[in-house]
């Protein structure tokens, strides 16, 4: 299964001339609200809306952003105190497919929470899952499944979305089977296709208070101020 993945992933990029979606490179786009006490961050990529794209945002936002039980949560919060909480979603609506990671963070932490960010996301290209990750991962999308089939209007509004995404329902139990049965190898596979490129960052705070930490902290990204008129 793998190796087709990996196929069907390389087949598609190529035949329709699409790379990693990296626009605008290491940018750090601000939003300036001066006097707020915290930072918000938003990390995020924007993929193509292929069958095989859509089993990597729903896999990588799991495993690396799943709430209390993610990767992100466990080191940025248990682990260094860098934030209250850290989520990751796979925004798929029918024109656009979004991996999104978001949380806030102290001012003061500003630079070392978007830097932790990124680290997790090279170390998703080069360290393997553990067991124990996998199992939780699989146990998690098999859960879910389930939930859904006991729940008679979320079945009803799954079928309406997949009616506006031209998707048959056995499309998504097999996508679902998949995500049930995701080992580490595809993880992995998955972070290097999607994270190899420098995601899209946005962040909301007192660029005043912030930026100096920022610079030292990501002296490799270029700072751009946004305004919201």
């Amino acid at each position: 299964m793998r190796n087709l993945y990996n196929r069907s992933v390389i087949f598609y990029r190529l035949k329709n001339g699409q790379p990693p979606f990296s626009p605008y490179g290491k940018t750090l786009y601000i939003i300036d609200a001066p006097g707020t006490v915290q930072t918000q961050v938003r990390v995020g990529y924007h993929l193509p809306p292929t069958t095989d794209t859509q089993l990597e945002c729903q896999a990588l936002s799991g495993w690396l952003g799943r709430s209390f039980s993610g990767r992100l949560y466990y080191d940025l919060r248990e682990q260094r105190g860098l934030t209250y909480g850290i989520y990751g979603r796979c925004f798929d609506n029918p024109l656009a497919r979004v991996l999104k990671f978001y949380g806030s963070t102290q001012l003061q932490h500003s630079g070392a929470f978007i830097r932790g960010i990124l680290d997790h996301l090279e170390l998703a290209q080069t360290s393997m899952a553990t067991p124990q990750e996998v199992d939780a991962l699989n146990t998690y999308f098999q859960s879910q499944f389930d939930l859904l089939h006991d729940n008679k209007s979320q079945r009803l509004q799954r079928y309406i979305q997949l009616i506006v995404k031209q998707r048959s329902w056995q499309e998504f139990t097999q996508q679902q089977t998949a995500l049930a049965h995701l080992d580490a190898n595809q993880l992995n596979d998955m972070a290097k296709q999607v994270f190899s490129q420098p995601p899209v960052i946005v962040l909301r705070g007192d660029l005043a208070k912030i930026s100096v930490d920022l610079q030292r902290k990501l002296p490799d990204w270029n700072i751009k101020t946004v305004t919201m008129e």
